[in-house]
């Protein structure tokens, strides 16, 4: 399989423009039945971070995988995602991180099948 993983930074919400682009080449990877893999790690600059606590900064991270299965005669899939990071702090005053999907970004090969 294939990972391509990349993030942003606005002050304010994703257009209907937004287009997610991939700076790096997509991360070969192989996964076993009913294993987990990560993505590359996404490093956040602390400015960056400060802002979506305190400020009108919003970070998004989006992805895509490529991966073939292991039936014969069967396409390659593909699932694509795109989450919002809000940051904000607990009562122990650390941070609490959470992902929330964001627009129409997330789907699949079989998404498109159906429509």
């Amino acid at each position: 399989m294939r990972v391509s993983v990349n993030w942003t930074h606005l002050d304010g919400p994703l257009t209907d423009a937004f287009v997610g682009r991939y700076g790096a080449s997509p991360m070969d990877m192989f996964l076993a039945p009913q294993a987990t893999e990560w993505s590359e790690a996404v490093y956040i600059p602390d400015d960056v971070a400060s802002r979506a606590l305190h400020g009108p900064t919003r970070i998004y991270i989006w992805g895509r995988v490529d991966y073939d299965d292991i039936f014969d005669g069967t396409e390659p899939h593909f699932t694509n995602w795109c989450y919002r990071v809000l940051i904000r702090t607990n009562k122990a005053s650390d941070p609490d991180i959470q992902f929330a999907t964001e627009g129409p970004y997330n789907r699949s090969d079989e998404d498109i099948k159906r429509a």
